[in-house]
């Protein structure tokens, strides 16, 4: 018996040793078989002598922890991106040390701006008052009444004389005038003065009018005036006349009688 149980434990040996063998040959295959089971791919917990589709399992496994442990760098800078763009819109992002300058700079162009429009302003209402003291000097040739005006009230004394007494000269006489203009408006026919020193045409006058008129009026007062040689060359009989007080001056109108023979 003795015998016995020591062949029944060799043969136990033997078939553990057998199965030993037996276990190490199939755990190899299966490595060969999957090659991506081994070291820091294999799934912990499984067995060493797992099935194929065990080892895929694995696999699977172990590329979705890797997705989900992936940093997510693009989602992460874009957020980034786009709160600093809001908070510029917003006016949150403090503007630089050369931001902050700026309108220093620009306050000093804007007041030296305002200093040269003080100055063109200021320019202006020198000039203007420069004018309306001008005006103001002449007012008082303004004011006057014109009567009382430098060679007006002469002038006006002569207007009125021709007025008040052309009708004492009669409407078949032709009148020898400075002012032509001024009788025919009295319903006179008149002639510039320089026609009477004509002698071709004093003559046809002559013939057409039943008497010749001179007109001694205002611009025979005036320098370089041709009324003189009336009263030297023809022999005049006076129609009418008047005197201006204030310069003494006489205006009359004539009526020639002849010719001097001188």
């Amino acid at each position: 018996m003795d015998e016995d149980r020591a062949v029944l434990a060799d043969g136990g040996d033997g078939s553990a040793a057998a199965g030993s063998g037996t276990a190490e040959v199939t755990a190899q295959e299966q490595r060969e078989a999957a090659p991506g089971t081994e070291g820091n791919n294999a799934s912990p917990g499984l067995p060493e002598g797992a099935a194929p589709e065990h080892a895929d399992f694995e696999n699977n496994l172990t590329n979705a922890n890797a997705e989900e442990e992936k940093p997510q760098t693009l989602p992460a800078a874009e957020e980034t991106l786009a709160g600093m763009q809001k908070e510029a819109e917003a006016g949150a992002v403090e503007p630089s040390h050369a931001e902050e300058e700026m309108p220093s700079a620009a306050e000093a162009v804007h007041a030296g701006k305002t200093h040269g429009g003080l100055i063109m302003y200021a320019a202006a209402v020198i000039l203007v008052a420069i004018i309306l003291y001008g005006f103001y000097n002449q007012l008082q040739y303004v004011a006057v009444a014109p009567n009382n005006l430098p060679q007006a009230g002469n002038a006006r004394f002569y207007e009125g004389f021709v007025y008040n007494e052309s009708h004492l000269i009669p409407s078949s006489c032709l009148v020898f005038s400075y002012d032509p203009t001024l009788f025919n408006i009295n319903n006179r026919t008149a002639a510039q003065l320089g026609y009477l020193y004509d002698r071709q045409q004093y003559g046809t006058f002559s013939k057409e009018y039943s008497c010749l008129v001179v007109d001694y009026g205002y611009w025979c007062y005036t320098p370089n005036n041709i009324c003189t040689y009336a009263k030297s060359d023809f022999i005049l009989s006076t129609i009418a006349n008047a005197t201006y007080n204030q310069t003494g001056q006489t205006y009359s109108f004539y009526r020639v009688v002849g010719v001097n023979a001188s």
